[in-house]
């Protein structure tokens, strides 16, 4: 704590913090399946669900044959915090990339979540919850939010340690904020 003007305190953490912590943001492609004809009819998911099952011992010959807009491709994105270590939880937002009407019911399929260096960092699953309310009345109805975003709370695995230096035999560097 530092004292400010006539007493005022006020404490380190609030002006500064320590040089080498930070979060760090990772990113992944994905799928989510489960939609109720609310999925996007784009080549690119047809051929990712294509590949998906052929990767999963399915032998699919034509993209086509797989029923359009009951998935969607998706971007996954997290932040990590300082100090993750293997196994610990954080939450993902996922967004949809075509024109997927909704992802709202939908299921993440196990999605890599990379670092900008192309190391996986996490791997992201799980039942996408999107936000917002249904109101109707006279005959009309609303929605009071946007339905091809949402998040997974605690939806991704940390798959290795987050190793942050923390200064040197010197000491450690606080940078004002």
């Amino acid at each position: 704590l530092a004292k400010v003007n006539a007493g005022t305190t006020v404490r380190v953490k609030d002006i500064a913090h320590i040089s080498g912590i930070r979060d760090n943001q990772v990113v992944g492609y994905g799928l989510v399946t489960g939609l109720a004809s609310t999925g996007d009819n784009s080549r690119s998911t047809q051929i990712t669900n294509q590949n998906l099952l052929n990767n999963l011992g399915t032998a699919i010959e034509n993209f086509n044959d797989i029923k359009k807009g009951n998935s969607a491709a998706v971007i996954v994105t997290a932040t990590i915090p300082p100090f993750a270590k293997n196994g610990d939880r954080v939450d993902v937002i996922v967004s949809s990339m075509a024109d997927a009407k909704s992802i709202e019911g939908g299921i993440l399929i196990q999605t890599q979540l990379m670092a900008p260096n192309g190391e996986v960092v996490a791997v992201a699953q799980g039942p996408v919850s999107v936000g917002g309310t249904d109101q109707s009345a006279g005959g009309s109805k609303v929605r009071t939010s946007i339905t091809t975003s949402g998040r997974i709370p605690g939806g991704a695995i940390i798959e290795r340690d987050i190793n942050t230096t923390i200064g040197d035999e010197n000491g450690i560097k606080l940078v004002l904020n």
